[in-house]
C-alpha cells in the first residue's frame, strides 16, 4: 500500500540499524524512530484503506485523504476503549 509499506520497512532496518555500536542493543534514538515509523505506517495505512473505499472522482479521493488529521483519529480510536459507542 505504498507509504504505508515503504514506513513499516523502515521500522525494522531503524531498530537494528545500530545494533553494532550498542553490542547488541539498538540505542534508544534508533528505538524512538522505529516507533515514529511505525505509527507514520499505520496513520497513512488507515488513511489509505478509507479512501479507497470512496466512490467519488480521484481530485476528491486526494482531498479526503488530506482531510484526515492525527488528532480527530487519535480521538475516534480512543472511542474502542469505551463500554458504549459514543457518536
Amino acid at each position: 500500500m505504498g507509504l504505508a509499506d515503504d514506513s513499516l520497512g523502515q521500522d525494522d532496518h531503524l531498530a537494528v540499524c545500530d545494533a553494532g555500536k550498542h553490542v547488541g542493543k539498538p540505542g534508544q534514538a534508533s528505538l524512538r524512530r522505529a516507533v515514529s515509523a511505525t505509527y507514520h505506517a499505520l496513520f497513512h495505512l488507515l488513511i489509505e484503506d478509507a479512501a479507497s473505499r470512496w466512490d467519488g472522482s480521484v481530485e476528491a479521493r486526494s482531498g479526503l485523504e488530506r482531510a484526515f488529521t492525527h488528532g480527530s483519529m487519535k480521538q475516534a480510536s480512543l472511542q474502542f476503549r469505551q463500554p458504549v459507542w459514543q457518536d
